[in-house]
């Protein structure tokens, strides 16, 4: 406290101030009060100001001047190879929503696209998803797992051959790879047989694909499969690799 002033006097003795003293003081008084009113909104204030000086740093953020190249290549590393599963292709839905540029990054990056994994049995919208899916890779080699839960009971011999998955074989995106996985080879047979089953004229999903592997998840012999291989492999062209 500054005490070297007019009323210094005072501040050092018990003395009564004079009629003019009372006025000026009142006058002082008034006066600090303002300064006090003026450096308590500056302090209630401050935070809020910190807060938007902050806020308008993060718009000078390096990562904001990522290049597009460089993010995508962040995206293919965060979610990592082979088929997408749902879980999968969440993971790249919600980093195309952290940005503008993150999504036009995505979007460009067409390995991200080039695998899809279908769950049987599956609907019309489930297909044109999975289609819409991996147009985004462009011109790159696709993928497209088809998996019949072990769990599931609904059309367990048929749902490999829904009309809705033939179609989708023959009219959808052109495939070099297919992997099919169930429990038992009759779904398969059935499948191929529904796919030999078209009009004249028109074009088979097999001229593409370079890769067909099939994975029966039990033993092809208790199915009583293994002398019908043959009804399963006489729809099948020549195919480059075929795995089992």
């Amino acid at each position: 406290m500054d005490l070297s002033s007019e009323f210094s006097r005072l501040f050092t003795s018990n003395h009564a101030p004079s009629e003019g003293e009372i006025k000026s003081i009142g006058q002082k008084i008034s006066a600090l009060e303002q300064k006090i009113d003026t450096i308590n909104a500056s302090n209630l204030e401050l935070p809020r100001l910190k807060r938007e000086r902050q806020a308008h740093q993060g718009l000078l953020s390096a990562t904001r001047r990522i290049p597009v190249d460089v993010v995508g290549e962040i995206l293919i590393f965060a979610i990592g190879g082979g088929a997408l599963t749902g879980q999968d292709r969440k993971r790249v839905t919600d980093l195309c929503l952290v940005s503008r540029t993150w999504r036009e990054a995505a979007m460009v990056t067409h390995c991200l696209w080039v695998s899809y994994e279908l769950k049987m049995p599956c609907h019309p919208q489930d297909c044109e998803y999975a289609e819409s899916w991996l147009k985004r890779s462009g011109c790159m080699a696709k993928t497209l797992s088809i998996d019949y839960p072990p769990d599931s009971s609904v059309f367990k011999y048929w749902a490999l051959s829904t009309p809705n998955l033939i179609k989708f074989l023959k009219d959808g995106p052109t495939l070099q790879s297919i992997v099919i996985s169930c429990d038992s080879p009759s779904p398969l047979r059935n499948l191929m047989q529904g796919l030999w089953t078209s009009t004249p004229g028109e074009s088979l999903p097999w001229a593409s694909v370079k890769f067909f592997r099939v994975d029966v998840r039990t033993d092809w012999e208790e199915h009583g499969q293994s002398g019908r291989t043959s009804t399963f492999l006489q729809y099948l062209p020549p195919i480059p690799i075929l795995s089992f």
